[in-house]
């Protein structure tokens, strides 16, 4: 089992993300996935659309960057890339009151409510869209169920899982899961991961259901922040190896990310 270490806290000093390293594939146990805990009663989750994914005929505004208001010092906790680009799969995303793309029934999906809770299921059974439901991003099927691996959680098939870089399995991946009870949100990341090694990560961390985002090495992308010199954000990468500059998402983004914000 994972061992849990604080490493974000909010203004109040209460740990909102925990951190922690695994191997959840025993045939190669030198591959690690670096996994964080988020605790949805200390941090509020949200997501915001790239100016470029995804890809809709819909006209909004997009900005593609974390709103100014939020890029305070102590209150902005984390960022973290969404999934997969519109001509990889046409996933359903909306913000707000606006649908870029829609949802497609049996997919998983993660979806955020007014209230600030968040619920992850498959489209069409879980869930369906409410007046209360603020956002929702949906990326492949679902890798977890109960806590158990799905049966497309032990393909690597790329018609489901995304196509890698040289059509390598085991690549960069990244996956968001949840607590059966809805209090803690998962996200792992790591190089030289295979899908059923993603979805073991999330179920290792105590993930109840859980979903692939985006793969490869450009686009799996982990920032932390926090107060820095002269009330300035310092922003930090989950691993040092991860691609893209820390500041990434306080600028616009082409692509689609979720951030957190302290409660």
């Amino acid at each position: 089992m994972p061992a849990w270490a604080p490493f974000v806290y909010t203004p109040s000093g209460a740990p909102a993300l925990d951190r922690a390293l695994i191997a959840p594939d025993p045939t190669r146990p030198y591959v690690e996935t670096a996994l964080v805990r988020v605790d949805l009663r200390a941090a509020q989750l949200h997501l915001v659309a790239g100016t470029q994914e995804p890809q809709s005929d819909i006209r909004a505004a997009r900005p593609g960057s974390i709103p100014a208001a939020d890029q305070r010092a102590g209150y902005l906790l984390a960022a973290f890339n969404g999934g997969f680009k519109a001509a990889n799969g046409a996933f359903g995303m909306g913000v707000g009151k606006t649908t870029l793309l829609p949802p497609l029934d049996g997919l998983a999906t993660l979806a955020i409510y007014r209230d600030g809770s968040v619920r992850l299921g498959v489209w069409g059974s879980d869930m369906q869209a409410t007046p209360d439901m603020v956002a929702f991003r949906q990326n492949c099927p679902l890798l977890l169920d109960h806590g158990e691996l799905t049966s497309d959680a032990t393909s690597d098939d790329p018609a489901l899982w995304g196509k890698t870089v040289k059509n390598k399995i085991a690549t960069w991946r990244s996956g968001l899961g949840l607590s059966a009870d809805g209090r803690f949100l998962y996200y792992a990341a790591g190089d030289g991961l295979t899908v059923p090694a993603l979805a073991q990560a999330l179920a290792d961390a105590g993930a109840d259901r859980a979903m692939q985002l985006d793969i490869n090495s450009w686009w799996t992308r982990f920032v932390t922040y926090a107060p820095g010199a002269g009330g300035r954000l310092a922003a930090q990468k989950l691993l040092a190896d991860m691609i893209g500059d820390t500041r990434q998402f306080l600028a616009p983004d082409q692509r689609d990310f979720f951030y957190l914000t302290a409660r």
